[in-house]
């Protein structure tokens, strides 16, 4: 049954590669950028996107960040996800693939098992993602968290896809030390939601996973909310990250179900992305963005910034809000 299911998944992804290059049609030319730091955190940003045969919308903005790069991507598939969860990682890994390409990011995404967590715990750069009901054994906590400090970016996707968080589900594992609990999301129309600076400036689209976070947990953890926001009795987060270290956990809402328009892994990967394309888990709190629309004719502009913290880098460029337009420039600067 295991093996068949493998050569299932397999034979799925195979043929979404195949189909995503044949609809490709090779890369779009890229927006051209230009960029200088003109005195102390004052930033300045000329850009070009060229025209297009659809209607343009873009988000151009300038991002301080303390890392500039990641390691490779591995999604961890294991025995007690449910299938339909691990046939979306699968094809997470595929939209990954080939989308981080348009934004000029080198980094190779691939499914693994828990007999490879050594290799990824031994890269300080790489990035895990785990998704709902991951469930690792309690013996994986320390090893993971040791991991996170000296630099990894742990993404975990709904609740028990971080070794070393617990919640109202899972308070009897011993070696978890820090409290995320998730409370069920509805939606209802967006009344009384907000979207943080992040979501905005990079176009989120994870707006209503199943369930969210306590944001007050997360900000006990030293969290930062980064996506969508919700007064539900309390105020709950859909995506969030929490510095240790030098290194990073993103938290995010949902069981990686169907949201409306829109399968799970497309929304995911849009979102995850930018993330990881523009180091967000790393995010000093400087940010300044605008978005610009067209018809399909090019756009030039300029957008200027002001620092107030000192992080080691800028990440700035220009990248699409819909579909029909895959050009995408990101670049980064070394203060």
């Amino acid at each position: 049954m295991r093996n068949n299911l493998v050569v299932a998944l397999t034979a799925l992804v195979a043929v979404l590669a195949v189909s995503s290059v044949a609809l490709s049609g090779g890369p779009p030319p890229r927006p051209a950028l230009s960029f200088e730091e003109v005195g102390s955190g004052q930033m300045v940003l000329d850009y070009r996107i060229p025209s297009s045969s659809h209607d343009q919308s873009y988000s151009a903005f300038m991002l301080g960040t303390n890392r500039a790069g990641d390691g490779d991507i591995y999604v961890l598939v294991t025995e007690s996800l449910d299938f339909d969860v691990k046939v979306s990682q699968y094809t997470l890994v595929d939209h990954l693939n080939n989308e981080l390409r348009f934004c000029g990011a080198s980094t190779v995404s691939s499914i693994i098992s828990t007999d490879s967590l050594p290799k990824v715990f031994s890269d300080p750069q790489a990035v895990l993602i785990c998704g709902p009901s991951t469930s690792l054994p309690d013996f994986y906590a320390a090893p993971a968290l040791n991991w996170v400090e000296k630099g990894g970016l742990w993404i975990g996707i709904g609740e028990n896809s971080v070794p070393f968080i617990y919640s109202r589900s899972n308070e009897s594992s011993p070696n978890t030390t820090m409290r995320l609990d998730f409370t069920e999301l509805s939606y209802d129309s967006g009344v009384n939601s907000r979207s943080t600076p992040i979501a905005d400036a990079l176009g989120f689209r994870y707006v209503a996973p199943d369930n969210a976070f306590e944001l007050s947990d997360l900000e006990a953890l030293g969290g930062r909310s980064i996506g969508f926001e919700y007064e539900r009795g309390s105020w709950l987060g859909t995506v969030g990250i929490i510095p240790i270290g030098q290194g990073s956990v993103m938290v995010m809402g949902g069981n990686m179900g169907p949201p409306p328009l829109s399968t799970s892994e497309e929304v995911l990967a849009w979102d995850l992305e930018k993330v990881l394309a523009l180091n967000v888990p790393w995010w000093t709190g400087d940010l300044t963005y605008h978005i610009v629309y067209s018809d399909g004719s090019a756009i030039e502009s300029v957008l200027n910034a002001s620092f107030t913290h000192s992080g080691l880098y800028v990440c700035y460029g220009v990248i699409p809000r819909n579909d029909a337009v895959q050009s995408c420039a990101v670049r980064y600067y070394a203060r």
